[in-house]
């Protein structure tokens, strides 16, 4: 099997790369800089230069694998519409660009947020929601230029992926600990709503059989964990792996939607990130349940990982490696 893979010197790319090549594929990998060139190498990938933005040669090659897996994007809670829109819809049309008339199986990484942030049950035929947010909107557009080639002969497979956490990702950890060593960190609303957390190797035992899907174009997956708990819980557990002695406390959403405006002002003016946003405040108080029966049904798949040892061996990540 010869894999085309963007996004693999990524958090959820890069650990997708090192099971395909543990396992002994054949994975091509686009890369941009000479950083994102030495983490493939390492993790036993074949780089290939160019960007998703930019239509290159890049194409060929990916037209020439079996399996075309798209994970490059931006990520964030943070950012300009125009940055967000470049990187994921721009990017994604380039892709798509490159495949067309092509046999292979296209999987094409989305977000739940595309669903956006009103209470309520959502499953894979849940359709996607207007958004101002501009992570959640680009999402929603790139999903749309997908269905678009899928009604055009692509043999597509749409995932929407909830917020992963897990060793490899600094922004998990760095992020609580900011919170968490200020002596409290709030909760929004009641503090029983579902986090819409996965730990990193259950994304990836999802995405290898998603890979390995047979049943036809056009599938959509969600990769969430339902057992995850509750807010309020899962602060009170990742505080005590952390052992820092931090109050948890509520906070109305009248309250920490103006506090995160502010702090967005305040980065605007600073040019630096803001520790909170009003997209974390919607997505930390949202009452939105995501079903993965169907996902486990057709997968055999389930995620395995408890919140509390997830968050252990995050912990235990960043340690080594701060």
């Amino acid at each position: 099997m010869r894999v085309f893979l963007t996004g693999g010197s990524g958090f959820i790319g890069g650990a997708l790369l090192r099971r395909l090549t543990g396992e002994g594929q054949k994975v091509e990998v686009l890369t941009r800089s000479d950083r994102a060139r030495r983490a493939v190498l390492d993790a036993g990938g074949l780089p290939v230069q160019g960007d998703i933005v930019q239509p290159g040669d890049w194409q060929a090659a990916a037209a020439a694998a079996d399996i075309v897996v798209h994970a490059a994007g931006r990520v964030g809670d943070w950012g300009s519409r125009r940055g967000f829109f470049r990187a994921n819809v721009d990017g994604t049309r380039n892709v798509l660009k490159a495949l067309r008339g092509w046999r292979g199986h296209f999987v094409h990484f989305s977000s739940i947020a595309v669903h956006g942030f009103r209470r309520g049950f959502y499953d894979e035929n849940s359709p996607v929601r207007a958004s101002r947010n501009p992570y959640a909107a680009s999402k929603a557009v790139a999903e749309k230029l997908v269905e678009k080639a899928v009604g055009s002969g692509l043999n597509a497979s749409i995932v929407r992926i909830a917020g992963v956490y897990g060793p490899g990702d600094p922004h998990f950890i760095t992020r609580l600990l900011a919170l968490a060593r200020t002596g409290c960190v709030y909760f929004i609303g009641r503090g029983d709503q579902p986090t819409n957390l996965i730990f990193i190797d259950d994304v990836i035992d999802g995405l290898r059989r998603i890979i390995d899907w047979k049943g036809g174009p056009g599938q959509r997956f969600i990769l969430s964990d339902p057992d995850a708990p509750g807010v309020r819980d899962a602060l009170r557990e990742a505080i005590s792996v952390l052992g820092l002695k931090t109050q948890i406390r509520r906070i109305p959403m009248g309250i920490a939607y103006p506090v995160a405006f502010g702090q967005e002002v305040l980065g605007c003016l600073t040019l630096k990130s803001p520790l909170i946003t009003r997209y974390v405040v919607k997505a930390m108080a949202r009452s939105c349940f995501f079903s993965i029966e169907a996902t486990e049904q057709k997968l055999g798949w389930r995620p395995r990982t408890a919140f509390l040892e997830g968050v252990v061996k995050t912990m235990a990540w960043y340690a080594q490696n701060s």
